[in-house]
């Protein structure tokens, strides 16, 4: 004898949103769209009443749980903290601090702003020491720069420091690498970037 036939339940239809939800939705769409075009534009907390914050605060107000604006918010401490970064490595440490308080002041319990704010900490403890070079000695009269680049070579060592070469093209920068390195025994640890003006970087503890 066969087992009874199972009756299956049938699957109830989503309910149709009432006509609060609709008039919510209705509100929050244009201020997305409004949020995702002062990001775009880079206004991330200014002005003060047309930004992209704002306005996800204005969704959130709406709808607390709004995924898109949760997700809007978190986006802004992330750029702010992409800019902190980036202005800690080009040494604009008073800038590098603004933007990190900035992305604080959206969102302190952020999970990335405690590294970031350690590695802020940990390059502006580095000491510097910049030796700019003659662009005409470069041109003309390269013998007359080899003696101060021999001593700048020593005095890296010494410090076992880090050394950025800025130079304006490849073969320049090659050159003035070589040079450092017939003045010592063991090879310089450099880094080489394009400028218009040439110069020399120790970074050490």
């Amino acid at each position: 004898m066969l087992p009874p036939a199972r009756k299956l339940t049938p699957i109830p239809k989503p309910l149709p949103p009432t006509i609060a939800e609709k008039k919510d939705q209705e509100q929050i769409t244009p201020l997305l769209d409004e949020a995702y075009l002062a990001f775009e534009d880079n206004r991330l907390t200014t002005p003060l009443d047309d930004n992209a914050y704002y306005r996800y605060l204005q969704v959130l107000s709406i709808d607390p749980e709004n995924a898109s604006a949760n997700q809007g918010i978190a986006e802004i401490v992330e750029k702010y903290l992409e800019w902190a970064i980036s202005s800690a490595e080009q040494e604009t440490f008073k800038k590098a601090i603004d933007y990190l308080n900035k992305a604080r002041s959206v969102d302190e319990s952020h999970p990335n702003i405690p590294s970031v704010a350690k590695l802020i900490a940990n390059l502006r403890s580095i000491n510097r020491k910049t030796y700019p070079l003659s662009i005409d000695a470069l041109n003309n009269g390269r013998p007359r720069l080899i003696e101060a680049l021999h001593s700048i070579a020593m005095q890296a060592e010494e410090h076992n420091a880090m050394v950025v070469i800025t130079a304006r093209n490849d073969q320049e920068g090659r050159w003035i690498y070589q040079q450092l390195n017939d003045a010592t025994p063991r090879r310089i640890r450099a880094t080489f970037e394009l400028g218009r003006n040439p110069r020399i970087r120790l970074l050490y503890k």
